[in-house]
């Protein structure tokens, strides 16, 4: 049996180490940042959605005054500085009523939807007038700055540190415990963002024992248990109690095999394992010794939803990343079947991709697992076309298949994806690929293939490289202009000069 690869070692053929012709450390360091920046991005995506909330305070319930001077003066102004400068002047004036600052406060918030309108309010002078509105007992001024401050946690990082150092969290708490609906929502939409990419904020929440007020929330069924699943996410990594960290996967497990569970909440569930166990094998043993744990996530990776979909087989793909023992566990719950389904997902290009890219786990394990995946009919058949797929993505990902199959250098394997047709179908993809990193892997592909040909004779591979003039456009490659080819064209020329 081969040798098992470790993480390290397959990151780096998913990432740079393939790519022959580039400086290794430049190329993995570029794409391993590329990698992270995608997955944090999708992971805010999935959180931080800009919220849009309506004023609730109708103009005709202003005085002709106020009216007038928002016309004159609010609406005459393009920038935001200038109309929130306007707005807070308005909500400063101690001699107007409550509903017009609140009117104001819906003005400011419908600005909210840019990040440099965030970051200034957040640097402005305006930030501690603000704070203090959201410290009232009125709830129709809650419903505007609760909105208010959702909205300014959609910023980076850095940003919402500002928040931090105003001492929010309690503040936040405080509303939570005293107030439900939109409000209390609009809280823990807020604490979500923060917490995202924020240990500062998750310790601090843990340090108020906000992660054992969730636990219970959800345990009582409270009305905003959706969003306590997705706080666990965030927090649960951070905890050093092994019990309570136990309590909270019981739950999030517990939610899993309710077939009738809000999608809300599933998905919450299934991005809190995707998040403890991306990277982190001690956290993919602990998920996986749930009984019936590999079942449910293979059983959402099969509905009809996309969603649920796109983050069922995400989880997957952190599943088969490291053990070969991990994923015989979920070959053994149809794995193989549910790529098969997916690869060629007809509506969502990231849901082929994500399945592709789990599948490119599966063949990076042992020759064992590549077996299972040439058995499962019709399933390599679908990796080929997905390197002519319309996605540059798509086609990264099914060319690293055939590259982590062909890694092995055995004859068996490459003489079986020949018979395939992988090589005519490779020539279309690349004849019409403009992404450079994808010819580079498929040029690897082809030199791997030359390798374990020389295993035993020439006699079956030589010929269908000429056949399809694989030789013709390797050849062509090599006198053209892009220095990045040249090395990796002039190694496989060089080394098998005698049968072009």
């Amino acid at each position: 049996m081969e040798g098992i690869i470790s993480t390290s070692e397959r990151l780096d053929k998913r990432n740079s180490s393939h790519l022959k012709s580039y400086d290794h450390t430049t190329s993995k360091f570029r794409h391993e940042s590329y990698a992270v920046e995608l997955r944090k991005k999708i992971r805010r995506n999935f959180f931080n959605k800009k919220r849009t909330l309506e004023p609730i305070t109708l103009d005709s319930n202003l005085s002709s005054e106020l009216k007038a001077y928002i016309d004159q003066n609010y609406n005459s102004y393009n920038t935001y500085q200038e109309k929130i400068y306007i707005l807070f002047q308005i909500i400063t004036d101690d001699s107007l009523s409550l509903q017009s600052k609140n009117y104001c406060f819906s003005l400011c918030s419908r600005h909210l939807n840019e990040t440099e309108n965030i970051i200034f309010f957040l640097n402005s002078s305006y930030l501690p007038i603000f704070l203090s509105y959201l410290r009232s007992e009125n709830e129709s001024t809650l419903l505007q700055t609760t909105h208010i401050l959702a909205n300014l946690t959609y910023a980076d990082s850095d940003s919402c540190e500002i928040l931090l150092d105003n001492n929010i969290l309690p503040i936040i708490l405080w509303i939570i415990e005293n107030y439900n609906g939109v409000i209390q929502s609009n809280c823990l939409w807020a604490l979500t963002n923060l917490c995202v990419d924020s240990p500062r904020t998750q310790k601090s929440l843990i340090s108020l024992d906000f992660f054992k007020k969730i636990i219970q929330s959800i345990k009582n069924n409270d009305n905003y248990n959706e969003k306590c699943y997705m706080l666990l996410a965030y927090m649960i990594k951070q905890i050093k109690d092994i019990k309570m960290t136990d309590q909270a996967l019981d739950l999030i497990h517990k939610a899993l095999c309710d077939r009738n569970k809000d999608k809300e909440i599933i998905l919450a569930c299934l991005f809190t394992i995707f998040h403890i166990t991306k990277e982190d094998i001690n956290w993919i043993d602990k998920v996986l010794d749930y009984e019936g744990m590999g079942e449910n996530i293979v059983y959402y990776a099969n509905v009809d939803d996309n969603d649920i979909v796109f983050k069922a087989v995400k989880v997957i793909g952190n599943m088969v990343s490291y053990r070969n023992c991990h994923t015989q566990y979920m070959m053994e719950y149809g794995i193989l079947d549910v790529f098969y389904k997916l690869i060629d997902h007809k509506i969502k290009k990231k849901i082929r991709e994500e399945a592709l890219f789990a599948l490119g786990n599966v063949v990076g394990g042992d020759a064992s697992q590549v077996r299972e995946v040439f058995k499962r009919e019709g399933l390599l058949d679908k990796v080929m076309n997905g390197i002519v797929d319309c996605d540059v993505d798509v086609r990264k990902e099914a060319w690293q298949v055939f590259l982590l199959i062909s890694r092995f250098k055995n004859k068996d394997f490459t003489l079986k994806l020949l018979e395939k047709g992988i090589l005519q179908q490779a020539l279309i993809s690349v004849s019409i690929e403009i992404e450079q990193n994808n010819i580079l892997v498929a040029l690897s592909f082809f030199e791997n293939c030359l390798i374990a040909g020389a295993i035993d004779d020439y006699n079956t591979i030589v010929p269908l490289f000429h056949e399809h003039q694989i030789f013709d456009y390797i050849l062509n490659l090599n006198s053209s202009n892009f220095q990045d080819f040249i090395p990796i064209t002039k190694r496989i020329i060089d080394n098998f000069c005698k049968y072009i």
